[in-house]
């Protein structure tokens, strides 16, 4: 059953009521929700390669040997944990799409045409 709700629109005309569907308000609510979930996933997608480069210049770095490779090891293990929380909340068809653009391999490929 859907409810119908009256909202006054004083900024369409004065004094006007017009009935709103529930059930719209919810799947744009529910809309916008997947939106800045789509838009975080992104984010922690890009922001991972932060941690990959850490785990790349950390050698460098005038440390002992076994800080370099624990903060290396870290900074890999926390880049995973990352790119894959990210590609949680972006959802499988955008997450095999980023994941295929950001392999090195497909970077130089000629694109298919079809027809």
């Amino acid at each position: 059953m859907i409810k119908k709700v009256y909202v006054r629109a004083e900024r369409l005309h004065p004094f006007s009521n017009f009935k709103v569907n529930i059930t719209n308000l919810e799947n744009f609510k529910r809309m916008k929700r997947k939106n800045s979930q789509i838009k975080i996933g992104i984010f922690l997608m890009i922001f991972s390669g932060v941690f990959f480069a850490a785990t790349l210049i950390i050698p460098f770095f005038d440390l002992p040997t076994k800080t370099k490779v624990v903060a290396s090891t870290t900074s890999f293990i926390v880049m995973e944990v990352v790119f894959w929380a990210g590609g949680l909340l972006v959802g499988k068809e955008l997450f095999t799409k980023y994941k295929k653009q950001l392999n090195p391999a497909n970077w130089f490929k000629k694109k298919e045409q079809n027809g």
